[in-house]
């Protein structure tokens, strides 16, 4: 048995193939999926529309299959009644307006789904930025708290206390000045 794991290119999860060998030396790929967490922020909103988009077009479709059988149905009956069948008529309109917009819609949510699906996955956790001074926190980069260098061995810190109790020397005095020199 032979395993191989790898990162699927569009939704960034990690994805572990098996290959196990069956009766009859017949070798069988069992896909597994690892990590499904993997997923951009940008990528799960951009599935998310797309399902919804997807939703409202097929209720536009099933609104639109029955605006049409019932006008199927006033249309069959005799004596048809004109004012009926030019209400159904402009309700299978209006259905196929909203259907034709919700494909629209679908195909805008997929196109943005596969823009955000080409995004690049975020970088880890606690990634450090190529200048040193920011950290991804998996949200937003935050500033990194500046700590100062290390002090050379054998040099001890002093302490707050310390430095205040220290005062300043006075600067030196200027020596007089003469007229001749």
């Amino acid at each position: 048995m032979a395993n191989h794991a790898l990162t699927c290119p569009v939704c960034h999860s990690s994805l572990l193939i098996a290959h196990n060998t069956s009766l009859g030396g017949v070798v069988e790929d069992n896909l597994v999926l690892l990590d499904s967490a993997v997923e951009t922020p940008a990528a799960a909103k951009g599935r998310t529309d797309w399902e919804a988009a997807v939703a409202a077009q097929a209720t536009a479709q099933e609104a639109l299959d029955k605006a049409q059988a019932t006008l199927d149905t006033d249309a069959a009956a005799t004596p048809p009644d004109e004012a009926k069948l030019a209400t159904d008529t402009a309700v299978v309109d209006k259905a196929r307006t909203e259907l034709a917009t919700a494909a629209k819609a679908t195909a805008d949510a997929d196109a943005a789904y596969a823009t955000a699906r080409a995004l690049p996955a975020p970088p880890p956790v606690g990634t450090l930025s190529p200048d040193g001074n920011w950290s991804w926190s998996g949200d937003e980069w935050t500033e990194v708290a500046k700590t100062p260098p290390p002090l050379p061995p054998g040099v001890v810190a002093e302490t707050p206390a310390e430095e205040a109790a220290e005062t300043p020397e006075p600067p030196a005095e200027p020596a007089p000045v003469t007229a001749n020199g």
